[in-house]
Parts: C-alpha cells; sequence; structure tokens
C-alpha cells in the first residue's frame, strides 16, 4: 500500500518529521473498527482476526485503512480445538483493538504502555483503571506529543476511554466491536467527518482463499 502500515507512522525512525495527524488517526480508527464490526457481525463465515497489530493495518494514499494478514483468522462459529466458544475469540480481537488504539493514541509500542506514568504495578489492568480515573486535563503525560495544543483533547479522551473499555480483563466486560464502531463514528460525525462507506457495511467484499473449505485460509478481506 503507498502509505505503508500504520506501525510505520506511529513508529517512525528514520524520518522524525512524519507526523499522521489526528483526523487521519480518527478515520483509521473508524475504518478498523468497521472493518471489524463486518466480520464478527455480517459476514456469512463469522471470522475473528485474532492477529490485530498496527503492522497489520495497511494504509491507501488516502490513509484509509486495510486490514491484512489473515493468517490466523478462524471462524467464529465454531471452539477452536474445544478451548474457546464464540465469544472469547471475538472479544480477544476486541482486546486487540483496543490495544492497537491506545498504541495510535499513545504513539508508544504495546509492551511500553506498561511503563507510562501512575502505572503502579507494571499491568495494563492497573494502568487501565488509572486511564478510567484521569480527568481530562491529566492526559498530557499520556497523549502522544504531536497531538497536544491541538485543540484535539476532547476526541482524544473519548477514544482512550473506548480503548480501556475494550481491554478490561473479563471478556464480558468488553464491548463488541458494532458498539465500538458505532461509539468512534459518532464522535467522528461531531468532529465533522463523514464517510459513505459508514452505510454500506452490508455490502458484499472481495474474499480471497485458498485451500478447500475444511481448510480455509482467508488472504484479504476488502471492506471499502
Amino acid at each position: 500500500m503507498s502509505n505503508g502500515s500504520l506501525h510505520d507512522w506511529l513508529h517512525v525512525v528514520e524520518d522524525k518529521g512524519k507526523i499522521l495527524e489526528w483526523h487521519l488517526r480518527v478515520t483509521i480508527t473508524v475504518g478498523i473498527a468497521r472493518g471489524l464490526a463486518w466480520l464478527h457481525h455480517w459476514c456469512g463465515f463469522k471470522i475473528v482476526h485474532l492477529d490485530i497489530s498496527s503492522k497489520c493495518i495497511l494504509l491507501d494514499k488516502n490513509f484509509k485503512p486495510k486490514i491484512s494478514n489473515f493468517g490466523r483468522a478462524k471462524s467464529s462459529s465454531f471452539a477452536i480445538n474445544g478451548e474457546f466458544g464464540d465469544v472469547e475469540l471475538v472479544k480477544k480481537d476486541v482486546y486487540s483493538f483496543g490495544i492497537m488504539l491506545l498504541e495510535l493514541i499513545i504513539g508508544k509500542k504495546p509492551r511500553q504502555i506498561t511503563n507510562l506514568p501512575n502505572c503502579l504495578d507494571g499491568t495494563l489492568v492497573q494502568w487501565n483503571n488509572h486511564i478510567s480515573k484521569t480527568s481530562l486535563c491529566g492526559m498530557n503525560d499520556v497523549i502522544d506529543k504531536s497531538l497536544l495544543g491541538k485543540g484535539y483533547e476532547g476526541e482524544i479522551f473519548q477514544f482512550l476511554t473506548i480503548a480501556c473499555s475494550c481491554v478490561q480483563p473479563r471478556t464480558d466486560q468488553r464491548p463488541t466491536m458494532l458498539e465500538v464502531w458505532e461509539k468512534v463514528r459518532a464522535i467522528r460525525e461531531r468532529y465533522g467527518l463523514t464517510d459513505k462507506d459508514d452505510y454500506q457495511l452490508l455490502r458484499q467484499p472481495q474474499i480471497g482463499t485458498s485451500g478447500t473449505k475444511e481448510d480455509l485460509e482467508i488472504i484479504e478481506v476488502e471492506t471499502h
């Protein structure tokens, strides 16, 4: 893809001037949430990705996100090896989306998140509780510095709240991707951004497959 991966933009090494502006992060977040909501709720296979990260989010010339790397994807219609049911698999995607959203807002890699200030016991749960109780004014020590002072703090705080709800330790405490998509879409619309693709979730995507029906590998799902 012409703009590489989301990871490339969030963790730039060579080009320090390469900054992903907030409105693009909003567009990317909504697009990813929309794609996962389609996979979980409308796709005939009820696909779970199971490997969502900033590295598998590819960005086209307009920074619209494409979900890639479906090598570990499974159908949520069945338990995997008898260990997990539908809910656990689906909520694993929700958790991974939450981690990626935190990464997008904070600008740090997932393994660095628990080293942020006020993370008392070094766990994501403790940091999550800290964020949930922090006021908007206390976000300056957390948010990606390139986003500060531009008037986006209100939207950023709302996105942080959504991200924290996705990484709750208990699966029944996490929202569905449909609920997440509806929340981030509403924030984006108040922010003045619209996308006709939001109203075309039932549009049949192009799905490439290899192997037999029993040994299905999802190569690519085009959600735009």
